[in-house]
């Protein structure tokens, strides 16, 4: 079997049987969930998903792409429910399963690199050698006593990895772009509407994680308690994939889809309460706005007006999520008094100068929780200077800066409403970078896949310009050799 073999993302009347395989995992899921056998998916849930993205990485690069988004997006959900079932808290982190599958794609990273440390795909092999080279000093530094160190480098390796793999298909862009469209649409309309069953209903699954993993920051266990994150892990999780699914559906043509998704995507951010997400929603919205033209602008504000009236309906009707929202609102005009902001503003101002200015860092294994009473994802940056170092972490943001620096020249040689979208959601996430971890997991995965399309548009344009331009010398070459011929 050839693993390097290359399809294109075309769908085909041969994908039901990616389908099949897709729908004939999550059935059997279900069949033990039903059964009450969670507990025998601990090491079934990963093989068989494992198995499922390699037929689908092989023969249908399509349904990867979409398989690959949805394992990220649903199983946090999943290993809750398997927790559950357990009994108890069970090994391994809640994207296990999803890094496995992406890693896949790294057999695109190997067949292509040689070619692109040439070309500019080298941003992705810059920041690749970020995290190889954080890894190299853990091992030195850190000895590997459980598999959470593991967890943490696929954490920052899978997101580079799975966003060169959509970079390679360049050439495919307008059929990967919406591709990545409907996969955002459909993913925020479900963990919209479950984050709304979760944070009405509370149910017993998420109560129980609550329970015991006893973290205050993440609400009580309790219906109207929750700060919901939905089918992720964590609420400032839920905010990366949420903010682009949103600003999507405010893209026309609109549907009843995009509505329901504006609708549910708003509500379901509102109770995170994520005040940066708000802030970045806030952002993103109004750049786009800005972006159009008159007439369409006043169909998107008109839009915007009356889904905002009916989430002011719907936060008015239920009393304890109104003083929710609107209590944290009003903690914008205390910041001084927010203990959590404070606690952090402190530890930064104690390790700032000891952490970012070390040069060499002290690799993966290594916890800022070890040094401060902060945990690794209320960190931001300060976990990339700790295991990167100075020269690391400038390393990794020098590709990412090389990456924006490409979008930003990036002239679309035919209308492209989707690459206006990529540069709203590379500048308007960047808040999320003071107040949570940004390029590790799921958000990492949001993020890099952006930069990724961002760059795949940048190389299609060009490309396409240059065939406009190769044709239009071509036609007045032939004009004049006809003009000429007696």
């Amino acid at each position: 079997m050839n693993y390097f073999s290359r399809d294109s993302l075309t769908s085909s009347s041969h994908e039901k049987y990616g389908w099949l395989a897709i729908f004939g995992l999550f059935s059997f899921l279900g069949l033990f969930f039903l059964a009450g056998a969670g507990r025998f998916l601990i090491f079934l849930y990963p093989i068989c998903s494992f198995a499922v993205g390699i037929y689908l990485f092989q023969y249908y690069p399509r349904l990867y792409i979409l398989y690959t988004f949805w394992l990220w997006f649903l199983s946090g959900l999943i290993r809750r429910l398997i927790d559950y079932q357990s009994g108890e808290y069970t090994m391994g982190g809640f994207y296990t399963t999803p890094e496995f599958v992406t890693l896949i794609s790294s057999l695109t990273f190997i067949r292509l690199f040689p070619k692109e440390l040439r070309s500019i795909g080298l941003p992705f092999i810059l920041c690749v050698g970020s995290v190889v080279y954080g890894t190299l000093i853990g091992i030195i530094n850190n000895p590997l006593t459980d598999f959470s160190i593991v967890d943490s480098i696929f954490g920052f390796l899978c997101p580079i990895i799975f966003g060169f793999h959509l970079y390679s298909y360049w050439q495919e862009y307008p059929t990967l772009s919406r591709s990545i469209n409907n996969i955002f649409i459909n993913g925020v309309l479900v963990m919209g509407l479950y984050g709304i069953y979760q944070y009405v209903v509370a149910p017993a699954w998420d109560r129980f994680f609550l329970t015991l993993t006893e973290l205050a920051a993440r609400g009580t266990p309790e219906s109207f308690g929750i700060r919901v994150w939905s089918t992720t892990s964590a609420a400032h999780q839920l905010v990366f994939p949420l903010i682009p699914g949103i600003l999507l559906s405010l893209c026309p043509p609109f549907n009843w889809t995009q509505y329901l998704v504006l609708l549910f995507g708003v509500i379901t951010l509102l109770a995170s309460v994520v005040r940066t997400g708000w802030l970045c929603l806030l952002l993103v919205v109004t750049l786009y706005i800005a972006s159009k033209k008159p007439k369409q602008q006043s169909k998107i504000i008109i839009l915007i007006a009356v889904i905002f009236s009916l989430i002011l309906f719907v936060v008015l009707s239920l009393s304890q999520f109104g003083e929710l929202v609107i209590q944290r609102f009003l903690s914008f005009q205390s910041l001084d008094s927010d203990e959590a902001l404070n606690l952090r503003t402190e530890t930064f101002s104690s390790l700032f100068a000891n952490i970012v200015f070390d040069p060499i860092g002290k690799g993966f294994g290594f916890s800022l929780d070890a040094i401060s009473n902060i945990s690794d994802g209320d960190g931001t940056f300060l976990p990339m200077f700790l295991w990167f170092g100075l020269i690391g972490t400038i390393v990794y943001f020098l590709g990412v800066f090389m990456i924006i620096a490409k979008i930003i020249k990036t002239k679309a040689s035919c209308p492209d409403n989707f690459l206006i979208i990529i540069k709203i959601i590379c500048f308007g996430l960047m808040p999320m970078m003071f107040s949570a971890q940004y390029f590790p997991e799921l958000p990492g995965l949001t993020v890099w896949t952006f930069l990724s399309l961002g760059l795949a548009a940048y190389k299609y344009h060009n490309a396409m310009q240059y065939l406009e331009d190769a044709s239009s010398i071509y036609s007045r070459f032939h004009l004049s050799e006809v003009q000429k011929d007696p």
